[in-house]
């Protein structure tokens, strides 16, 4: 949720700036966080789970279990589901967006494959990064059984659902849409938001039926009463899209809004960052798009938006070419996908087609910051103290 806290979804009074204990938090929201002051705990939580599901694979490895088989397999598949997760968030934060051109030459992550912690460190390539990812993922899928009980259990429908989003920000289009297939094969349940009470302050329940991968983060910066959603952003949603009243409420201020629309069922800095049924119906829509089949893209989103709007209300969209269906899909990605931890790594990935580039802006005590396009600020530093322990190279 770091990078959540630098995108442009909300915006902070200075009097919320200057409620912040550590410069951190303000460095990180306005860009000019550095290695000494980055997110070090951040690494080290995402390496301290990778290191924990090395330990479940190499000990399944090293034994035999005749009689408990299918629970060491489902075993398996659970620790590489999550190592893969882990490797891929790390990667959206401390390297560069995936370019076929400079995937092979650009920095990635360290893969940590071993529990060995006197392997030595080094950054792999991104596109050795994205190939590990993908392969955890594919031999997790296999072994996984179809529905886990719970949504925070790694299954056929979520491993799809994360290879569907792997791909999609790899550029792999045809892959995105075949993984998107699957996962919504499986199970495809979409919230028809007119039956939610739009005056509650939490009108989302815990592990709804649209949660296929339960997962939260938090950050200070994001709490409901101190970020202020973005105007632009809030007047986007027309008037009977029931998400303008679900997902946000009216400050005390009377003119500004705070998010509300939170998955984890309760208001608060920790949010819901899991996969959804909508969010893998995006990714098969932008992937439709982006491979010229216009028809069925609008199909997805028009299922999608259908839920979205008040009975009755809601006019199909139509395309009559990419550029117009992939406006549409990614406003509407923006809009559904709010505060899940994907508006950071979206622009990233964006920001490689000036048709999608965006320029950020953010004004604080009178003096106003600029982000543009593709800057090195996009790649978070990595933090000092693991550059002088492992002696990595640097970010820009």
């Amino acid at each position: 949720m770091i990078a959540e806290g630098a995108a442009d979804n909300f915006y902070l009074t200075d009097a919320d700036y200057n409620g912040f204990p550590f410069d951190r938090e303000r460095n990180i929201y306005l860009w000019r966080n550095t290695a000494v002051d980055g997110d070090a705990g951040h690494w080290q939580r995402q390496y301290n789970s990778i290191l924990s599901c090395n330990v479940v694979l190499e000990t399944i490895a090293a034994n035999e279990y005749p009689n408990e088989i299918a629970l060491a397999n489902s075993l398996k598949g659970r620790a590489l589901f999550h190592r893969a997760s882990c490797l891929f968030n790390l990667l959206q934060l401390f390297a560069k967006a995936y370019h076929p051109n400079t995937a092979n030459t650009d920095l990635g992550i360290p893969l940590r494959l071993s529990s060995d912690f006197e392997q030595e460190s080094k950054r792999n390539s991104i596109d050795a990064c994205y190939a590990q990812i993908i392969a955890d993922l594919k031999i997790a899928n296999a072994l996984l059984e179809e529905k886990g009980f719970i949504a925070t259990r790694p299954d056929k429908i979520n491993s799809y659902g994360l290879l569907s989003k792997v791909t999609l920000f790899k550029g792999d289009y045809e892959m995105s849409k075949l993984y998107a297939d699957s996962s919504l094969r499986l199970y495809s349940q979409l919230i028809d938001y007119n039956g939610l009470n739009k005056s509650s302050n939490t009108p989302f329940s815990r592990f709804n039926a649209e949660t296929i991968f339960y997962a939260t983060g938090s950050f200070t910066v994001l709490s409901p009463t101190r970020s202020k959603i973005n105007p632009d952003l809030y007047q986007s949603y027309a008037v009977n899209d029931l998400r303008k009243d679900l997902f946000f409420r009216r400050n005390t201020d009377g003119t500004t809004y705070q998010f509300k629309g939170n998955y984890t069922g309760v208001n608060g800095t920790t949010l819901f960052t899991g996969l959804t049924t909508a969010e893998i119906l995006l990714n098969r829509a932008e992937a439709l798009a982006r491979t010229n089949q216009l028809a069925l893209a609008m199909d997805d989103l028009n299922m999608l938006l259908l839920k979205r709007y008040q009975t009755g209300t809601y006019v199909a969209k139509t395309a009559n070419n990419e550029a117009e269906a992939l406006d549409l899909i990614l406003l509407e990605r923006r809009k559904e996908l709010i505060f899940r931890g994907v508006r950071w790594y979206d622009l990233k990935r964006l920001n490689l087609d000036a048709n999608w580039a965006v320029t950020l802006n953010k004004s604080v005590l009178g003096q106003n910051y600029t982000l543009l396009p593709n800057a090195n600020r996009y790649v978070f530093p990595i933090p000092q103290e693991v550059i002088e322990r492992g002696g990595l190279v640097q970010n820009e």
